[in-house]
């Protein structure tokens, strides 16, 4: 039986400030042993940081790598990966690769100037960035993965240190815009991205990758399919996912190679899109890298649609390997005030847990408070304990439209299937309207026996809702009462404007309070049925969330 295991990433930020995760008090003087020693094979919990550090005040020292470190204190987090940079310009002192600012006599921005300073004057202290991070990772008994963004999408201006001199002097080893594509297609938005079926491209990527675990002694390297998911023309990257493979091999040979002459556990990670299909078609065969185990540790999914994915088809594929299964989680999609929603959080890893995970991967959720992130990280890393917690499920929701399909959000769009929300409704006949698959991983069946439970409540969330639309809602086959909760709440209204999810869902919500059964564990069925629309209303009724609370009885 595959152990499960937890994750964290660190990555190559932009921020000053949030990079201690909110730590306020003084280093903690001594150090802690994380659950499973560095290098060990019984990881867990993988944890990411961009990078942020790095445009910090100077000079940066160990100290402040520590500290980081020190944020995880007392949770299950065992691995740090850290985002070593973007679009081929690196924080840390690579021999191969372009270093941040070294073509650079001046800056634009205090932060571009304070990221230059803090690489210098590491590396002219006698030990650089990655190699200060990870000796103080290894004293502090914590992982150390170097992470690497594999294409980036992010628009930059050329003249920034951020955009590399690789893609300002080879033009033609970019993906580029095919004839026949307009501004406003997919293609057009993932033209600067590099194109990896050119061999220069690959080569170069395989040689700044493995300079990182033959020359510093770090624990593995995260390859990170997800910034961004486009590495092909887009009509050629099926026929071209071989190159992608070759490239792993080459990497995993190396990586064999280093480890037979230093005796070091190195591991190799990737983080890949939601489904077999979605990589494949932007040309990552990831069932022959499972197969060929060219991947220790699976991230699956970029965390966007954690609870419509078919993560259970990845566990399942790496069934009787060496490979483990990771539930990615991110922090971005589910963040609707200023710290997350615990209890949605909470179901997404119990989601991860009940499908057979073997650990979690944390993306962007290094720079939250201390407190936060220890609590939380002690919660979703015990299942058991999680088990009996509040949790808030929810259907995913399409997240890329027509019309954002700009650099990253073009590259996302190719690989983040659409899902099943939002749905416009139309007036339908009895027995008719969407039926829409909806899991819950809680065992209610087991708390309702027990007496666990305080309350279930089922909530619909509507655009362009009035009092006079009359829907039906069923689930699993049983109808729920009918309602007539207010449809306009304004502040509600005036708060969800002010939020990140700017616009949506903001007119109307049916709440039932549901037993279990009708709700189960795993697949529930809610068919929603639009019995009449608001006379002389010609927008459509539209739903666009569907989420249950689970409310267990304290004590």
């Amino acid at each position: 039986m595959r152990r499960r295991r937890f994750l964290k990433t660190v990555g190559g930020g932009l921020l000053a400030g949030p990079w201690l995760g909110g730590l306020a008090s003084p280093l903690v003087s001594s150090a802690w042993s994380s659950p499973v020693p560095a290098g060990g094979t019984g990881r867990r919990m993988l944890s990411n940081h961009d990078g942020a550090i790095m445009g910090s005040d100077p000079p940066l020292t160990a100290e402040h790598f520590r500290q980081v470190v020190r944020t995880y204190q007392g949770t299950p987090v065992d691995t740090i990966c850290f985002c070593l940079g973007d679009r081929e310009v690196y924080h840390y002192e690579s021999e191969v690769a372009e270093v941040f600012g070294r073509r650079h006599g001046t800056f634009k921005s205090d932060w571009e100037w304070r990221v230059y300073e803090n690489i210098r004057r590491l590396i002219e202290s006698g030990k650089g960035p990655l190699a200060t991070f990870a000796e103080v990772c290894r004293e502090e008994g914590m992982g150390l993965f170097g992470s690497f963004r594999m294409n980036s999408h992010y628009g930059v201006d050329p003249s920034s240190p951020n955009h590399s001199e690789f893609r300002l002097k080879n033009p033609q080893w970019l993906i580029g815009h095919p004839a026949g594509y307009s501004k406003e297609s997919k293609e057009w938005g993932i033209r600067m991205g590099l194109n990896y079926a050119i061999p220069e491209v690959r080569e170069h990527m395989a040689a700044t990758i493995t300079e990182v675990f033959t020359r510093f002694q770090v624990d593995g390297v995260e390859l990170d399919f997800m910034r961004h998911p486009a590495f092909f023309k887009l009509h050629e990257a099926v026929e071209n996912h071989h190159h992608m493979t070759d490239m792993l091999r080459h990497i995993k040979r190396r990586r064999d190679e280093v480890s037979r002459e230093t005796g070091r556990k190195i591991e190799l990670a990737m983080r890949v899109p939601p489904t077999f299909a979605d990589a494949l078609r932007v040309g990552l065969d990831v069932r022959t890298w499972i197969r060929e185990g060219l991947v220790d540790l699976l991230i699956a999914g970029g965390g966007f649609i954690p609870f419509d994915m078919p993560f259970e088809s990845f566990v399942e594929a790496a069934r009787g390997t060496d490979c483990r299964v990771l539930g990615g989680m991110e922090l971005l999609r589910y963040m609707t005030g200023p710290t997350p929603d615990l209890d949605i959080n909470r179901a997404i890893a119990m989601r991860f847990w009940e499908g057979g995970a073997d650990g979690l991967q944390l993306f962007n959720y290094f720079a939250q408070e201390t407190d936060w992130k220890r609590q939380f990280f002690q919660e979703i890393g015990d299942p058991e304990r999680l088990a009996t917690l509040d949790k808030r499920y929810q259907m995913d929701k399409r997240r890329w439209f027509p019309g954002a399909w700009n650099n990253h959000g073009a590259a996302f769009s190719s690989a983040v299937p659409a899902v099943q929300l939002p749905v416009d409704l139309t007036e339908t006949p009895p027995g008719g309207g969407p039926r829409l698959r909806f899991r819950i991983s809680d065992d209610l069946e087991s708390a309702t026996r027990k007496g666990a439970l305080e309350s279930v409540k089922l909530r619909l969330l509507f655009e362009n809702r009035t009092l006079e639309d009359q829907v039906e809602v069923h689930l699993n086959g049983e109808r729920l009462p009918d309602k007539q909760s207010p449809s306009f709440d304004l502040v509600s209204y005036w708060n969800r404007r002010r939020g990140p999810y700017q616009g949506e869902y903001l007119t109307g919500t049916l709440e039932y309070d549901v037993a279990t059964p009708p709700l189960k564990q795993g697949i529930n069925v809610i068919q929603v049925r639009l019995v009449k629309r608001t006379p002389k209303l010609t927008t459509p009724l539209r739903l666009g969330l569907v989420e249950a609370s689970v409310n267990y009885k304290s004590g």
